[in-house]
C-alpha cells in the first residue's frame, strides 16, 4: 500500500477559497444594495415629511395642485441634501375639497360637494414615485431591471377636525 505523503494536499485551500469567493462577493453585493435601498427610502421619506411639514405651516392654496407639485418637488430635493435628483422623483398631488369628497365615488362627487359642512378643510393626497439605479452589477447578473422603484403616499390635511365637523350633522 502506498502511503499518502504530507505534501499531497497542497493547494486544496487555494481551490476552496477560489470556489467560495464568488459566493462571498455576491453576498456582499446583496448586502450593500439592500443597505443603499433602505437608505434611499429613509431619505426620501424624511424629505417628503419635511416638504409637507412646510406646506402645513404656510398659508398656501391647497386646492391648486398645479402649483403644489413643483413646490413639493423642489422642497423634497432641498430636504434630501442632494441625494435625490429631479429626474428620479415624480410628484402627483390630488386635491379634495373635504374628507367626505375624498372617500366618495365619482358619481356622488358633485352631490357631496354641495352638501359639505361649514368649516370643512381641503385634503390633499400626495404620491411620490422614486426610481433610482442600482449601484452594483448584481441586478444585471440576476436579470432584474436596472432601477428600483418605491412609492410614498401621504394625506395632507386636518383629518381629525374634518371628521368631527362631518359627524356633527
Amino acid at each position: 500500500m502506498k502511503r499518502a505523503s504530507p505534501y499531497s494536499q497542497r493547494g486544496v485551500t487555494a481551490v476552496e477559497t477560489a470556489l467560495i469567493m464568488p459566493v462571498i462577493l455576491i453576498g456582499l453585493m446583496m448586502f450593500f444594495e439592500l443597505a443603499r435601498i433602505a437608505l434611499v427610502v429613509i431619505i426620501g421619506n424624511l424629505a417628503l415629511d419635511s416638504a409637507l411639514g412646510g406646506l402645513r405651516r404656510e398659508k398656501i392654496d391647497l386646492m391648486a395642485t398645479e402649483q403644489l407639485q413643483p413646490l413639493i418637488t423642489e422642497r423634497i430635493l432641498l430636504a434630501s441634501y442632494g441625494y435625490l435628483k429631479a429626474n428620479e422623483i415624480q410628484v402627483d398631488a390630488t386635491s379634495y375639497s373635504a374628507l367626505q369628497v375624498m372617500g366618495g365615488d365619482d358619481a356622488n362627487a358633485d352631490e357631496s360637494a354641495t352638501e359639505l359642512p361649514d368649516g370643512s378643510q381641503p385634503v390633499i393626497v400626495v404620491k411620490v414615485a422614486l426610481q433610482q439605479a442600482y449601484i452594483t452589477a448584481l441586478p444585471k447578473l440576476l436579470a432584474l431591471p436596472d432601477r428600483f422603484t418605491y412609492e410614498y403616499r401621504q394625506v395632507l390635511g386636518n383629518l381629525y377636525n374634518t371628521a368631527l365637523i362631518g359627524n356633527e350633522q
